[in-house]
């Protein structure tokens, strides 16, 4: 939760931690003005911030994850918090909240959308959009559905596994939760501070605000929608340390609010590849010869492509830099400095901290406020930064995003490939050849991943200087070049023509490419050995 209802946004002082003694009270504290430096944070007595269970008074609410996402996450904008709660929210009387989504609200609302989109929707759409392109793929290949032709060198084209793939990717990452919820399909229980605490008035406000350890510890799985300010601000971390402090073992999923966009970005463009595949030609020479409006409209095709891949590498680079600096961040961080609105809502998440680092064990019981507040901050700094490593992996990307962002390369790569198989269907050892294209295929959708994998590890450099940011820049670009742009080109040549060798020799050359692609995957998304690189 980025802010709590209740505050408005302000920076203040923190006074200074007790210095002289690690001797506290256990009853109530009070400032003791005549020890210079020194203050002593209360438990208040009427704080339930601290506790797991709920209190009698507490509304316990939920929302559906359909309702959080739709409309475009309509919830997630700020304003009428009062009426939100009374149209959406949900009494729910269950034992566990599916998920807790902590953010912060002055992240616009359709960058939330668009990574709960990539959490709750993402995987669906991978998996809808692959079994389409291998539908439309089978088709196409066996002659069931037509071909067009194009009007600068009459090659035939096919778009129907790129136009499938564009589709279900709308219906499914964008929508698919309106079509559940038609359906009676229910979604996951979700707590967001937004719609589940009753705004109507104060006390209930109130009461909502001092549930919040209780709502966390209830959740399954903490949400995290990360931003360059999360781990600024002393809610969201509060909120962060405590689920970590009562359930070292629970489930953090952490979404970069920026990659949901970026995602997005990469296919929107790559809707460019269908008027590619009619305005330029199969062949260079032929390139070379075409007419002045004609080769205008391929060579204008063609740079626009490549003007949107790096632009694409400017977001990467924005992303990555935010990325380098998380550790120095985490490393940063201190309840003293970090951002809060009222000085009395830091001195009351202070006191809640002292109270649940001393039952969750991670101090004595007569600990003072600053030994109490410490063992949170080692929380951040050590724990934090392993937990998010799922997340902020060497890439900085995981495996499903990078194919999300590639999905209609992938796409137009098998329209390719399915014209090319529709000519083979008579040709003597069609077999072979089927298996060899096949083979190709699956290379160069590999190649795709691995290049968005690449393009993260160089974009995560540190920043530091123009030079620095153009190297992270330009080698980015490269590698989406190579890697999203190459394979689905008219002008890329077949790649089994080049390879020396009978077609067995060959065969057996592909599947070794493949397998050492597949190595490289590993090491790139899946090998958790490896994760101490990125925090």
């Amino acid at each position: 939760m980025a802010s709590a209802p209740v505050f408005h946004k302000t920076e203040q002082p923190w006074p200074q931690w007790p210095c002289d003694s690690e001797e506290e009270v256990e009853a109530v504290e009070v400032v003791q003005a005549s020890r210079k430096g020194t203050i002593s944070v209360p438990i208040s007595p009427g704080s339930r911030l601290y506790e797991r269970a709920f209190s009698t008074e507490t509304k316990q609410c939920s929302v559906s994850s359909h309702v959080v996402l739709q409309c475009g996450g309509l919830v997630l904008a700020n304003g009428n918090e009062e009426q939100k709660h009374e149209t959406y929210s949900e009494e729910f009387d269950g034992q566990k909240w599916d998920f807790f989504i902590s953010h912060n609200w002055s992240v616009k609302r359709w960058q939330k959308f668009l990574a709960l989109c990539l959490v709750w929707s993402g995987k669906k759409a991978l998996i809808f959009c692959v079994c389409a392109q291998l539908i439309f793929f089978t088709l196409v290949s066996t002659g069931i559905l037509p071909v067009t032709h194009s009007q600068i060198d009459g090659h035939e084209i096919s778009i129907w596994c790129i136009g499938s793939c564009l589709v279900t990717y709308a219906a499914t990452f964008l929508e698919h939760h309106e079509v559940l919820d038609l359906l009676g399909i229910p979604g996951y229980r979700i707590f967001l501070d937004k719609v589940c605490v009753d705004q109507s008035d104060d006390q209930r406000k109130r009461q909502g605000i001092q549930s919040i350890t209780a709502f966390l510890y209830h959740s399954e799985a903490l949400v995290v929608l990360y931003s360059e300010i999360y781990l600024k601000r002393l809610w969201t971390v509060f909120e962060l340390t405590t689920f970590l402090a009562m359930k070292p073992e629970g489930q953090l999923v952490v979404q970069p609010v920026i990659l949901g966009p970026v995602a997005v970005y990469f296919v929107i463009i790559q809707c460019l590849r269908i008027p590619e595949m009619f305005l330029v030609p199969m062949a260079h020479d032929q390139l070379l010869s075409l007419e002045l409006l004609p080769a205008l409209g391929a060579y204008g095709i063609m740079a626009l492509d490549l003007l949107s891949l790096l632009l694409g590498s400017v977001f990467l680079r924005r992303w990555g830099c935010s990325r380098s600096g998380m550790a120095e961040q985490l490393q940063g961080f201190t309840f003293e400095a970090a951002e809060c609105e009222l000085p009395a809502d830091r001195l009351e998440i202070l006191g809640a901290i002292k109270e649940l680092a001393r039952r969750e064990g991670l101090v004595p019981r007569d600990a003072s406020t600053r030994v109490c507040a410490e063992s949170f901050e080692r929380l951040v700094h050590e724990i934090v930064p392993k937990r998010m490593a799922g997340a902020f992996r060497l890439t900085g990307i995981t495996c499903q995003i990078a194919c999300l962002m590639s999905l209609p390369s992938m796409a137009l790569v098998l329209d390719l490939s399915a014209v090319r198989l529709r000519s083979l269907r008579s040709t003597q050892d069609a077999g072979l050849l089927l298996v060899m294209e096949i083979l190709q295929d699956a290379m160069f959708e590999a190649l795709m991943p691995i290049s968005i994998g690449l393009a993260g590890i160089v974009t995560g450099i540190k920043a530091g200087s123009c030079c620095r940011d153009f190297f992270s820049i330009t080698c980015c670009f490269l590698l989406l070049v190579l890697g999203i742009w190459v394979p689905g080109a008219n002008l890329m040549p077949h790649l089994v023509s080049y390879l020396p060798g009978s077609e067995v020799t060959q065969v057996l050359l592909l599947g070794s490419i493949l397998t050492a692609q597949c190595v490289v995957l590993y090491f790139l998304y899946f090998d958790r050995a490896r994760r101490w690189l990125c925090s």
